[in-house]
């Protein structure tokens, strides 16, 4: 299993508007082959954070997500919307 972690940082007026649209786009995300979870978290650290969390079967379903048109979407909403680079993290981890 692969586990993704995007960190970034928007505008605080309009973090409950890129939350909804992060959330439709979920909806697409979460029924692509090899997704087991998608979720779009506000950040406790900040009142400007979003926290997004994967988790991938593995590897390819991960990169096949990464070339997919939600993946490009999210992109082109979100990139001109965060105030600084985001971060991500990605993680292979075995179910306990």
């Amino acid at each position: 299993m692969l586990i993704a972690i995007v960190e970034f940082e928007v505008n605080p007026s309009r973090r409950r508007a890129l939350l909804e649209q992060i959330e439709e786009e979920a909806r697409n995300v979460r029924g692509m082959e090899g997704n087991m979870a998608y979720q779009a978290l506000v950040s406790a650290a900040s009142e400007s954070g979003i926290v997004l969390v994967q988790e991938w079967r593995d590897e390819p379903a991960f990169a096949e997500y990464r070339a997919s048109d939600s993946f490009s979407a999210l992109n082109q909403y979100l990139k001109p919307e965060m105030t600084g680079p985001p971060s991500s993290r990605a993680f292979n981890a075995l179910p306990v």
